[in-house]
């Protein structure tokens, strides 16, 4: 058993679980639910007084962003307010012609203590399935993750306070944003991302198999737009191929539990998804074995600690932030997811 997975399978397996740790946070862990841009007619200006008009669509346009932002925030206090949660997850992925699909585990307690768990299977360069699996545990101090590919193994930790100290240090990076990059905060640093990342210009309410959802959906900020595009790059530049378009996200309608993140990707003049996660089986405040949050090591793997490796990547991107905001004439610096449990 080897401890470093193939270059082949690296990208799709962080693909599988950055779609739950929006990455990119895109997240995302990536329908049968059919998700269809609608056309805003409504907003359209009227050729007899476009000035009025144009002015009521932008304060129309407002006025959703900010009911849409205050619906994320309700559901992440409610989710906080959760003495525990747990749901199963089922995730698919497209990737160009590839489509994958994986079941996994969501495991949430208060303490910062979490569970994250799927199994997949994908074509190995003989053609033939592989079995692969993704686990990340948190005891609310230090986050355990193995990464295993058919007989391929990859384990790290990283320790949870030492990174969130980096953070605190660095308020300019976003703790939530940065938390659902890192895969720290579970579900409420993933809507707290959302909610940074993206401007929505959807609400509301869709009935799906007789079950009541708010629907809120948006697109990418403008500043992440041009950071996503090359330098330079002309407004209707398309996104890279594995940077989604917009975003979908169904809330149930009495909870605002979030039950389907949908990921969209723009081709010619209408979208498709992308990455879909779907939260089935959802239960809240049940009662939680606390082994759950305990690491074991498989046999023979050797585990890489990465919490420096994170945190000097946090020093540098506050260091990046920091240039971009010099003033022209300035000279900024140029840089050349027997037994032992684990703590």
């Amino acid at each position: 058993m080897t401890n470093k997975l193939p270059n082949r399978t690296i990208p799709l397996a962080r693909q599988i679980r950055g779609g739950f740790a929006i990455a990119a946070c895109i997240c995302s862990v990536w329908g049968s639910l059919a998700a269809q841009e609608k056309s805003s007619t409504e907003n359209t200006p009227s050729a007899e007084n476009p000035a009025s008009e144009t002015s009521a669509a932008e304060q129309n346009t407002e006025k959703t962003y900010r009911q849409a932002a205050r619906t994320l925030i309700e559901a992440r206090k409610r989710i906080e307010g959760y003495d525990s949660i747990k749901a199963d997850m089922l995730e698919t992925v497209l990737l160009g012609t590839r489509r994958y699909q994986a079941q996994g585990e969501y495991l949430q307690t208060r303490g910062n203590k979490l569970r994250l768990s799927f199994e997949f299977s994908i074509k190995g360069a003989d053609g033939k399935p592989l079995e692969a699996s993704l686990l990340q545990v948190s005891n609310g101090e230090v986050m355990h993750s193995s990464y295993q590919v058919g007989s391929d193994l990859q384990v790290s930790r990283r320790d949870v306070l030492q990174i969130l100290t980096a953070l605190e240090e660095h308020p300019s990076l976003g703790m939530d944003q940065m938390k659902a990059r890192l895969g720290l905060g579970g579900l409420p640093a993933l809507l707290a991302s959302i909610q940074i990342s993206f401007r929505f210009d959807v609400l509301r309410n869709e009935s799906i198999q007789g079950i009541d959802f708010v629907l809120v959906a948006g697109s990418w900020h403008d500043k992440l737009l041009k950071k996503f595009r090359p330098k330079g790059a002309k407004p209707d530049t398309p996104l890279p191929a594995h940077i989604p378009d917009r975003i979908h996200v169904y809330f149930d309608k009495e909870s605002l539990f979030p039950r389907r993140l949908l990921y969209l990707k723009k081709i010619g003049d209408g979208y498709q998804p992308m990455m879909t996660l779907d939260f089935v089986n959802v239960e809240q405040n049940v009662a939680v074995n606390e082994d759950s949050f305990v690491f074991y090591s498989p046999e023979g793997a050797v585990s890489q600690d990465i919490t420096q490796n994170i945190i000097s990547q946090i020093v540098e991107a506050a260091e990046r932030g920091r240039e971009n905001l010099a003033p022209p004439e300035s000279s900024p610096k140029t840089d050349a997811p027997n037994e032992k449990s684990g703590k």
